[in-house]
């Protein structure tokens, strides 16, 4: 059994199932370090999501026919429900995309109240041959097993983290430890339905004989019992609203309650936007978090009634 690390990508509604209250000024979520940039960046419509901000996934999805592309974990802490069609991520290739778009149906996946997914990439890709970009194809297979199978329900604790863009520790280049839940469901990943055509054109390119038809990414629910974030949200908000201290002593005090991934041997576990954790790592980053909420308290800026909850799901 293990536990693991899973990716956030930064999002000034908490992650709670709805579009940010902000989305132009979320500029962290579509940054060069957040979650799947690239993807964020290319299928994001700011226009969209100004006109609907603060709304309810589900509602934005059937009025408005536009999935937001952090819908990896965009309910994480909501209570949303819906289904979602994710196209296939060649479909922004410049070889490939019109096929994808006209060939390929779009991934359709249950989002329920407390679900995320994600993936660990250093699975997805050859790193012995360099006449291949992927694994062969029974062995990635297998590793997708396995990486899911090592995770127990009920039992395995994820850890919430984001990458370098963020408003806490970003401007360090530090990843952020941002909370955890126990593990409720998990679900292995699907297929996409790519015509027998469309692959064998594609597995005879030049290093893509092994080009997979897995969806890369598994489905996670977590048990909203013991689901937190620490509340930097809040800190934020203070920071914007409260005169009574300069600058510097205000961001003195954002530092002092951060809670950066420093340590050698835990900065492997957070890369590759999943990863798994050994036990005693796992102890370590709830010590982590709860160094923190001590803070938090001394500082006596969020509500005392918030950090007793998330030490009492902790």
């Amino acid at each position: 059994m293990k536990h693991l690390t899973v990716r956030f990508a930064w999002h000034d509604n908490k992650w709670n199932g709805k579009i940010c209250k902000n989305p132009r000024m979320n500029f962290y979520c579509r940054g060069n370090y957040s979650l799947l940039s690239p993807r964020i960046q290319k299928r994001i419509n700011l226009e969209v999501e100004e006109k609907t901000a603060n709304s309810k996934i589900s509602e934005v999805i059937r009025e408005n026919n536009y999935l937001p592309p952090c819908y990896w974990c965009i309910n994480a802490l909501g209570e949303e429900t819906c289904i979602i069609k994710d196209p296939h991520p060649f479909i922004h290739s410049t070889k490939w995309g019109k096929d994808f778009q006209c060939m390929v149906p779009p991934l359709e996946e249950n989002v329920d109240s407390y679900t995320l997914f994600s993936w660990c990439f250093l699975m997805s890709f050859e790193h012995e041959s360099p006449t291949q970009i992927y694994p062969p194809i029974p062995e990635l297979e297998e590793r997708a097993k396995k990486y899911v199978q090592n995770i127990k329900e009920n039992e395995s604790i994820v850890f919430f983290y984001a990458n370098y863009s963020n408003p806490i520790t970003g401007d360090d280049y530090k990843y952020c430890l941002l909370g955890a839940a126990m593990v409720k469901e998990v679900e292995e990943p699907k297929r996409y339905q790519i015509p027998e055509e469309l692959l064998r054109k594609i597995r005879n390119e030049p290093k893509m004989r092994n080009f997979p038809t897995i969806a890369w990414q598994f489905r996670i629910r977590i048990d909203p019992k013991t689901a937190f974030v620490l509340p930097f949200h809040e800190y934020l908000e203070w920071l914007a609203e409260d005169k009574s201290l300069d600058e510097e002593k205000k961001w003195k005090k954002l530092k002092e309650v951060s809670t950066p991934v420093i340590e050698h041997t835990l900065i492997p576990h957070f890369k590759y936007v999943s990863m798994h954790l050994s036990h005693d790592k796992c102890i370590y980053l709830l010590y982590h978090l709860q160094k923190s909420v001590e803070k938090m308290k001394e500082h006596q800026i969020v509500d005392y009634q918030i950090l007793e909850d998330i030490e009492k799901n902790r």
